[in-house]
């Protein structure tokens, strides 16, 4: 998909700046309802689309080290990859099935030790940080179902404890400049009881 109409939302973060052209978020969130409409209708060809779908975002997204947000055309009309690189994207990718840890094991890695609570200006600053709503949810949902329960807990306790003493409610953002009583922020709560039940 490219040049979408209207608004398009990825998330309260950077990465929503880079909707033009080829976003790849956004392919990887097609990708994935198109695999789900593959499996409930036991459709082949859209199970042959979404394959074409996954390994076309793989080769034009990935530049060897993380998952880059969006392409845009030059003067000759070749698509070509920008240098727009958000955290959210690495998270889509996995959690849309686009990425596994055992293809992209050393981003998978990288992920999961370093931007846990990141220095965004020291470790990978060329990555831009991602929001609460909705990087770090599907970070989090994505790591829960890798039973990585101790980070879901540790982050969770991080990103939600303060505004839950703050303010007694969970925010849409990091802080509060939006809504700071967010319906989908309550997400959080299914990802602290499956980790502690998984733990216990």
């Amino acid at each position: 998909m490219e040049n979408l109409e209207s608004w398009v939302f990825l998330e309260w973060s950077k990465a929503n700046e880079f909707i033009q052209g080829v976003n790849f978020l956004s392919n990887m969130m097609y990708a994935l309802a198109v695999k789900c409409a593959a499996e409930i209708y036991n459709d082949k060809k859209l199970a042959i689309l979404y394959e074409k779908t996954k390994q076309t975002i793989c080769k034009l997204s990935f530049n060897g080290e993380f998952f880059v947000d969006q392409a845009l055309r030059d003067k000759d009309n070749k698509l070509v990859l920008t240098n727009n690189i958000s955290e959210t994207c690495q998270y889509y990718a996995f959690w849309t099935g686009i990425a596994d840890k055992n293809t992209y094991s050393e981003l998978y890695k990288t992920l999961l030790e370093h931007f846990s609570n990141r220095d965004a200006e020291k470790k990978y600053p060329n990555v831009y940080p991602s929001n609460a709503f909705i990087g770090r949810l599907i970070r989090m949902d994505y790591f829960l179902s890798q039973k990585e329960y101790e980070t879901v807990l540790k982050e969770a306790k991080t990103y939600y404890l303060p505004m839950a003493e703050r303010t007694g409610t969970l925010w849409e953002n990091l802080t509060t400049v939006a809504s700071c009583n967010h319906g989908f922020s309550g997400y959080i709560a299914y990802l602290l009881v499956e980790s502690y039940n998984a733990i216990r």
